[in-house]
C-alpha cells in the first residue's frame, strides 16, 4: 500500500513538473501556480454537469472494453484492473482503487492535459482548435499505452476506437473545465475520477 501511495504522489509530481518549471521561468515567482494550472473553485453547479457527463459516457467506455480482445487487454495482470482483482474488493482494494482512480491517473492527468496543455493551447488558438488538439494528444497517448498493454499490433478498427474514445473524453473534460467551470480543472478531475471509479469497480469486481 505504501508503494502505491508513493507511486501515485510521484506521478502527480512528474506531471506537475513541466507546468511548474514553465510557470516559474515565465512569471519568475511561485505564488499563483495553482491558479495557473486551474486549481481553484469552479462556478456553481459545474459538478452536477460533470456527473451527468460521466453517467452518459461510462456505458460507452465499458462497452468498448467489453469487446473481444480488448477485454483481456484491459483486465490483464499488468493493468490496474488486474492488480485490483488480485487484491480483491476488501479495504485494501478500495484504498488502491481510490488512489489509482482519483490521484495517480485523474489528478495527475488533469493537471497536465487540461490545467496546463489545454489552457495554453486555448489561449493561443481559441477554444475550438486548442481543445481539439489537446484531446487528440490525450487520445494518442492513451492509444500508445493500450498498444503497450496489448503487447501486439492492434487491428485498425480497434486502434481507431482506442484513440477516439479517450480523445472524446479529453475533449469533454476540457469543455467542462472551460465552458462550465470558469477554467477550473476541478470539474474535469471530478468527472475523470468518477469515471475511473465506475470503470475500475465494474471491470475488477463485477466482470468475470
Amino acid at each position: 500500500m505504501l508503494g502505491a501511495v508513493l507511486t501515485s504522489l510521484l506521478q502527480v509530481l512528474v506531471f506537475s513538473a513541466v507546468p511548474f518549471l514553465i510557470y516559474v521561468i515565465r512569471h519568475r515567482r511561485i505564488s499563483g501556480f495553482l491558479q495557473f494550472i486551474g486549481l481553484y473553485r469552479p462556478e456553481s453547479r459545474t459538478l452536477v454537469w460533470a456527473t451527468l457527463a460521466v453517467l452518459l459516457v461510462s456505458p460507452l467506455l465499458l462497452w468498448s472494453f467489453s469487446l473481444p480482445g480488448l477485454r483481456d487487454m484491459a483486465t490483464g495482470p499488468a493493468t490496474t484492473v488486474g492488480l485490483l482483482r488480485r487484491v480483491g474488493p476488501g479495504l485494501d482494494g478500495i484504498m488502491l482503487l481510490w488512489l489509482y482512480a482519483w490521484v495517480q491517473t485523474a489528478f495527475a492527468e488533469e493537471i497536465f492535459f487540461r490545467g496546463f496543455l489545454a489552457q495554453r493551447l486555448i489561449s493561443r488558438l481559441g477554444f475550438a482548435a486548442g481543445n481539439l488538439i489537446q484531446a487528440g494528444i490525450f487520445g494518442a497517448i492513451h492509444l500508445m499505452l493500450f498498444m503497450a498493454l496489448a503487447g501486439q499490433t492492434l487491428t485498425l478498427p480497434r486502434s481507431v476506437m482506442l484513440f477516439i474514445i479517450p480523445g472524446l473524453i479529453g475533449w469533454l473534460l476540457g469543455y467542462l473545465n472551460v465552458k462550465r467551470g470558469n477554467g477550473s480543472i476541478l470539474p474535469g478531475w471530478w468527472a475523470h475520477s468518477l469515471g475511473n471509479t465506475i470503470a475500475f469497480t465494474i471491470m475488477a469486481f463485477v466482470w468475470k
